[in-house]
């Protein structure tokens, strides 16, 4: 079972639309209402702060490496949420760091770092327009391996026709 602050990371769903085009599938768009308040973002954050530091719950275990990252992470969501009521009221850029940040801890926290959504704009190909388009850490790595197999070896390409 998840933790809470992965439905906090959903956020930034309820104000960005996800396109799950990018990942080969039809062009489908979803769209999550879930909790943007700041003030019940920084609460969770702050609990789980107090609980790791102090090694209690499902937090006993947690390796010093570990804390260090998920600390690192809060910092990112403290900041980016300091004086706003809501995660709505971040630019949209911000709302994409505050979204990764959150899947960072929800990550950390439940030691599921392959099933962490990473979310990043970028450009469609042939176009200018920009769009948000998230993936999970495995699926990620997996189009990497995939594109490592396709291309060829840098040996193929140094010595074209010439190669024994």
């Amino acid at each position: 079972m998840r933790v809470l602050c992965h439905a906090a990371a959903a956020l930034l769903a309820g104000a960005m639309l996800l396109n799950s085009a990018s990942a080969g599938q039809a062009d489908v768009t979803t769209q999550v209402v879930v909790e943007t308040r700041a003030e019940k973002i920084l609460e969770q954050q702050t609990r789980i702060l107090e609980e790791a530091t102090a090694k209690q719950g499902r937090y006993r275990d947690l390796d010093s490496r570990s804390l260090g990252r998920l600390k690192r992470e809060q910092e990112t969501v403290f900041s980016l949420l300091e004086g706003k009521t809501s995660s709505e009221e971040l630019t949209p850029g911000d709302q994409l760091k505050l979204f990764n940040s959150l899947e960072a801890i929800s990550a950390i926290v439940n030691r599921d770092e392959d099933e962490r959504m990473v979310c990043r704009r970028a450009r469609r190909t042939g176009s200018n327009m920009s769009e948000t388009v998230c993936k999970t850490v495995a699926q990620r790595r997996e189009e990497q391996e995939k594109a490592r197999e396709t291309l060829p070896s840098r040996h193929a390409i140094s010595c074209g026709n010439f190669c024994p």
